[in-house]
């Protein structure tokens, strides 16, 4: 083996890092409220927010569905969501650490932050990858049962929600 590519031999791998992070009282008082039913996470990131057609067919497959939503729509305006019911928190941003410390399942672009932090957290993704590395992590999430990769042209609401409901009871 090449020497320059060995690693020294003094060395210790950390993994990944998540920070910690506190919630605003308004969103921490959303997710400690009285409704059992299970968070579901939604965040595309900040550059991939801008797919209003995946978002807006997120939420048609998730409107009647018997979760509570977290939502962060980024730089999708939400008029460009449809009708979103009154139970649920929409913000262009949220508090991922802390949603995902309360989440049941996260639906996600599989970015790196957005899979690690949903993995620390115990939370299962519903993955649909746009871009570079996020079609591998997508399908390595699904090969190791930890969630479901779906295609973000072309999964249909009622396809969107069934995944979600399917990795509910995935919690690890």
């Amino acid at each position: 083996a090449d020497r320059a590519r060995l690693l020294p031999d003094r060395h210790a791998f950390l993994g990944s890092l998540v920070r910690p992070e506190v919630a605003e009282p308004d969103v921490q008082a959303w997710l400690d409220g009285d409704d059992p039913r299970p968070i579901v996470y939604v965040s595309f990131g900040s550059f991939l927010s801008a797919r209003s057609d995946v978002l807006a067919r997120v939420v048609e497959g998730l409107r009647d569905q018997p979760v509570r939503v977290a939502l962060a729509h980024g730089s999708t305006a939400p008029g460009a969501l449809g009708s979103t019911p009154r139970h649920w928190l929409v913000r262009p941003y949220l508090p991922q650490v802390a949603v995902l410390a309360r989440a049941s399942v996260a639906i996600s672009h599989a970015g790196n932050n957005s899979v690690t932090e949903a993995l620390a957290a115990g939370v299962p993704i519903v993955s649909m990858p746009c871009s570079t590395d996020q079609f591998a992590g997508a399908a390595a999430l699904e090969a190791a049962g930890l969630g479901r990769a779906l295609d973000p042209n072309a999964a249909s609401p009622n396809t969107i929600g069934d995944a979600v409901m399917e990795v509910l009871g995935t919690r690890f």
